[in-house]
C-alpha cells in the first residue's frame, strides 16, 4: 500500500500507465519485459565468445588483408597518444551492414546470459570500445562511425534475433538462419577436465541425426 492507494489499484494504474507509455511512444512490447530475477548472470560466456570472435575476425582481416592495413606497433602508439576517434576509408558495406552484424552479434550473447536490454546494449558497447581500441588499433585508428554503428543499429538487430530465437527454442523449431555461429559451435563437443596436476583438454564432433 502506497499514499492510501490499495496495492492492487497501484499496481493497476502502473500497468495502464506503462501500456499507454508504450503506444504513445510506438516502441516493441519487449522493451518493457523485466528481466527473470531468478535467472542467473552468465558473464563468462559472451565475453568468452567475443574474445574469441574477435580474434578470428582479426585474424582473417589481417590474413586475407581485407582492410588493406598491415599490423604495426607504431599504429597503437598513435592510437595511445591520441585516442580521440576519426573517419575511416572502410566501404558502406562494411560500415553498415557488417559492423552491425558484429554488434548484434555481442548483444544476443549477452542478452541470452540475461544482462537485459540496457546491459546488454552496454555490453555491446564495451566490446566495440575494446575492439577498436586494443584489437584494430595495431592496424588503423578506431573509428566514431564504426563504435555508434556498431552498437546503435547492432542492438536492434540483435533483440530481433533474440526475439526470433526465443520464438524457435519454444516451437522447437531450427535457429540455424537466425544464429548460425552459435549453431555450428553447438555441435562441437568441447570438455577440459583436471585430474591432480594433470589437465585434458577432449574436443568432439556432434552430428544432427
Amino acid at each position: 500500500m502506497m499514499a492510501g492507494i490499495p496495492s492492487k489499484r497501484l499496481n493497476h494504474q502502473l500497468r495502464s500507465w506503462r501500456q499507454t507509455a508504450r503506444i504513445a511512444l510506438c516502441l516493441p512490447p519487449f522493451l518493457f519485459l523485466q528481466p527473470d530475477r531468478a535467472a542467473a548472470l552468465d558473464v563468462a560466456t559472451p565475453v568468452t565468445y567475443t574474445a574469441l570472435l574477435m580474434a578470428v575476425e582479426f585474424a582473417a582481416i589481417n590474413i586475407l588483408d581485407l582492410n588493406h592495413h598491415s599490423i604495426s606497433y607504431d599504429n597503437f602508439e598513435r592510437t595511445v597518444k591520441d585516442p580521440s576517434p576519426r573517419e575511416d576509408d572502410d566501404s558502406d558495406f562494411v560500415n553498415h551492414i557488417l559492423h552491425p552484424l558484429m554488434g548484434s552479434e555481442t548483444y544476443l550473447r549477452a542478452r541470452e546470459g540475461d544482462f537485459g536490454i540496457p546491459g546488454s546494449i552496454g555490453f555491446s558497447l564495451a566490446a566495440s570500445i575494446t575492439w577498436e581500441y586494443a584489437v584494430e588499433s595495431w592496424t588503423e585508428h578506431p573509428s566514431a562511425k564504426d563504435i555508434f554503428v556498431t552498437t546503435g543499429v547492432g542492438w536492434m538487430i540483435g533483440e530481433i534475433r533474440y526475439q526470433m530465437k526465443r520464438y524457435a527454442v519454444e516451437n522447437d523449431l531450427s535457429y540455424v538462419l537466425v544464429d548460425p555461429i552459435w549453431a555450428a559451435l553447438e555441435y562441437f563437443d568441447v570438455s577440459i577436465t583436471k585430474r591432480d596436476s594433470e589437465v585434458t583438454a577432449l574436443f568432439g564432433f556432434t552430428f544432427p541425426l
